[in-house]
């Protein structure tokens, strides 16, 4: 295993319900690249290698455990973490290589669940791949953050050569496998799904979505049954301004403001 002896960038990280879970992955910062050219702050450096580390809610940093993988990748983001027992499960989005100067993302792009162990003195790691679709930015119902869950949506990926274009909404089961997409007409673009719960129980809510319309420049706030997405939007707020594809958001009920 490398120590880490480099500045590399960090996406993201999960939690479960008693520790944080980092992935460091091999995008290496690159002063003099920065320098000479920002856009390419940033490189793929494969020799670098890929890590999880474990650290105890509480703990200091230098308490975090590691375990190398077994292949260098990336991931931007996570769906969700949860224990069980001694095993540490993670759902990512995984990509082969990034950054590496031709394209943002090239080669393999699967959902995984990677599994740490914990039991021994040493942790152990193993992955399954769960699903081959394009689909990132992951959301699920906030209230399963760090706890076994079972549903979470997406945001469809479409191919195109000069540029990252957003498609339609994802549901995904967690458990099986099993997959849903909503798919709308070539010139409507979902960005990531915000999840708004109303009912008790996990994935009782509303989606809500911006949907741009490329043939008129405008977007329209999509309000989704979220456990039947399918059906496309019960509900469309018409927006003054066309919203650009945005990244990530979350709902905050107005008394908690």
């Amino acid at each position: 295993m490398i120590e880490p002896e480099n500045t590399t960038l960090v996406q993201s990280f999960a939690i479960t319900d008693r520790e944080v879970v980092f992935w460091e992955c091999p995008v290496v910062f690159d002063i003099q690249n920065a320098i000479e050219n920002p856009i390419d702050a940033f490189m793929w450096t494969p020799e670098y290698g890929a890590r999880i580390g474990v650290l105890a809610f509480g703990d200091s940093g230098d308490k975090i455990r590691w375990v190398d993988l077994p292949e260098p990748c990336f991931v931007f983001h996570e769906t969700n973490a949860h224990r069980d027992g001694d095993d540490i499960h993670i759902d990512v989005h995984w990509l082969q290589e990034v950054f590496n100067k031709s394209d943002l993302a090239t080669g393999e792009d699967t959902i995984r669940r990677w599994t740490v162990n914990t039991a021994g003195e040493e942790l152990t790691f193993r992955d399954q791949i769960i699903s081959d679709n394009n689909w990132d930015l992951p959301k699920i119902d906030p209230r399963y953050v760090g706890r076994p869950y079972q549903h979470s949506w997406h945001a469809e990926f479409r191919d195109h050569p000069d540029s990252v274009q957003l498609g339609g909404i994802a549901y995904m089961n967690n458990r099986t496998g099993e997959g849903k997409l909503w798919t709308p007409p070539a010139h409507i673009h979902a960005a990531e799904a915000i999840f708004v719960p109303t009912g008790s129980g996990e994935g009782d809510g509303y989606l809500l979505s911006y949907l741009y319309n490329s043939r008129t420049n405008t977007s329209t706030l999509g309000i989704f049954e979220a456990l039947n997405h399918t059906r496309g939007p019960i509900a469309e707020v018409v927006l003054d301004v066309r919203v650009p594809y945005g990244f990530h958001g979350t709902w905050v009920p107005s008394d908690y403001l």
